[in-house]
Parts: C-alpha cells; sequence; structure tokens
C-alpha cells in the first residue's frame, strides 16, 4: 500500500570454496575479488574475476601477466575449489610481494587499482592487466 516494492532473494549458492579473505567489488557486469587485509601470504597477488553472465570464474596475476580461468554452470550446481583453480596456472604460487594497492575501484571496464606508488592499472574481466598511467603528487 505505501508503494514500497519488496525484493526477493533465491537461495544462497557457495561458488568458491578454500578462499582467503578476499575483498568484494562489483561492476555492472562482473564481481572482483581483492586481496583483503588478512589475505593468505602466498595469495595475496592474486585477483579473482566472476562474470555470471559467461559463467566463468579467473584467476589472474596482475604482476605476473598470468590469467587462468574455468567455466561453471550454476544452474548445474557446478563450484569450484580456490586451491585447485590456483593449481591450474603455473608460477602463480611462486613466492611474490602481495600486491601493493592502495585503493580499489570497480569499472566497466574491469578492476582500477591505485599502487601505493602511484602507479594506476586496470585488471581487465578476462583477467589481463594494462597500465593507465602514474599520479604524481603537485610540485
Amino acid at each position: 500500500p505505501g508503494g514500497d516494492a519488496g525484493s526477493s532473494l533465491g537461495p544462497a549458492h557457495v561458488l568458491l570454496h578454500h578462499c582467503p579473505p578476499l575483498a568484494l567489488l562489483a561492476s555492472r557486469r562482473d564481481l572482483f575479488l581483492a586481496p583483503a587485509a588478512g589475505a593468505w601470504p602466498g595469495v595475496a597477488h592474486v585477483v579473482l574475476l566472476w562474470s555470471p553472465a559467461k559463467g566463468r570464474v579467473t584467476v589472474a596475476a596482475p604482476c605476473l601477466g598470468l590469467s587462468h580461468g574455468k567455466s561453471l554452470d550454476l544452474a548445474r550446481g557446478d563450484t569450484c575449489d580456490f586451491r585447485a583453480l590456483l593449481r591450474g596456472l603455473p608460477g602463480l604460487l611462486s613466492p611474490r610481494e602481495p600486491l601493493a594497492v592502495h585503493t580499489w575501484a570497480a569499472t566497466p571496464q574491469g578492476l582500477l587499482s591505485l599502487d601505493v606508488g602511484g602507479a594506476v592499472r586496470l585488471v581487465q574481466p578476462h583477467g589481463g592487466a594494462r597500465a593507465v598511467g602514474t599520479l604524481q603528487a603537485a610540485p
């Protein structure tokens, strides 16, 4: 009567098992899972990308230029194991420094990151990364 339209959510579905703490950012088309403060030391350089429309989860290591994806059919109840996804990309778990990201922002083109040195990078939904520019302090 008051004009409020209710929302109805479907049942929860676990997409990814055995996953470290990650920060969730969303654009209109994709979900991005970036390393959070409590990320496991060996995977603090990894970003996960979930494209619901494509039914694809991608793990990317922007600092290494590596990515690996897996198609999932949620209607069939497909899920993914984080550790198995990482094993699908040789070299991903070699010791690396954590991403020194100051902040993240989701955009329609991908996930923008600003690192502590001022470098701006775009991690695209397919896992590829490219430099956008560098921010410098005013003189």
